[in-house]
Parts: structure tokens; C-alpha cells; sequence
């Protein structure tokens, strides 16, 4: 067997996967599944695409979704968020026979209305 080291920031990032990973499955649970979960760490550029990614993903399905900011030490793109969260969808989605859904905000809409 080879085992092969890995640096401090490496793993942090294991850690932190595995933390936001564990809070998934608990809100999953506790709700019936019907309530996604993010954790966004930080307020960066980064931070905002990755909150975009993540909202599609938690998303789909569910009712509501848990927007967890623990640890973050705050910036200015949380209107940034707020505007994603609450912008209304003019776009619909469907695939042949397939139910129509809203755009989510891919396409500018919010993914709590519309549904």
C-alpha cells in the first residue's frame, strides 16, 4: 500500500467537504427531504459562483433550502444573494412530455417561486 502525504490546505478542504457534506444529509434527514442545504464560507467571487452552482444542485425538488453562514466572515456580496434568491423567473424548462419548471437562477429566477 502507498500512502501519500498530502499539505495543510488539502486538508482543510477534505475537512471542510466532509463538514457541509455531514450538514446535507442531517437537513436532508430532519426535513423529509425537503429542504436542500448550502454553507457558503466566505463572501468572495468565488464564494457567490459557487452559491450559484450549489442553489441550482439543493435545490431541485425541494420545497426550501437552508442557507448556512457559519464561520463567514461577512463581505459585500450578500445582496448579491439576496437578489438571486428573490428575482422572479421568466423562463420556463421542460423536455418533451416532462413537467415545465421554472429557469432557477440560471436564468434569473428565484427557485422558491413559480413552482
Amino acid at each position: 500500500m502507498f500512502v501519500k502525504p498530502i499539505g495543510i490546505g488539502n486538508h482543510n478542504f477534505l475537512r471542510y467537504r466532509d463538514w457541509v457534506q455531514r450538514n446535507q444529509q442531517y437537513v436532508l434527514a430532519k426535513s423529509d427531504g425537503r429542504l436542500g442545504y448550502i454553507h457558503i464560507p466566505a463572501m468572495g467571487y468565488r464564494d457567490y459562483m459557487n452559491f450559484i452552482v450549489d442553489l441550482d444542485t439543493e435545490a431541485h425538488n425541494k420545497e426550501g433550502i437552508v442557507i448556512d453562514v457559519r464561520f463567514n466572515p461577512g463581505g459585500h456580496i450578500a445582496a448579491f444573494i439576496l437578489d438571486v434568491l428573490s428575482r422572479k423567473s421568466f423562463v420556463r424548462s421542460s423536455l418533451g412530455e416532462m413537467i415545465n419548471t421554472g429557469g432557477t437562477n440560471f436564468a434569473g429566477g428565484a427557485f422558491w417561486k413559480n413552482r
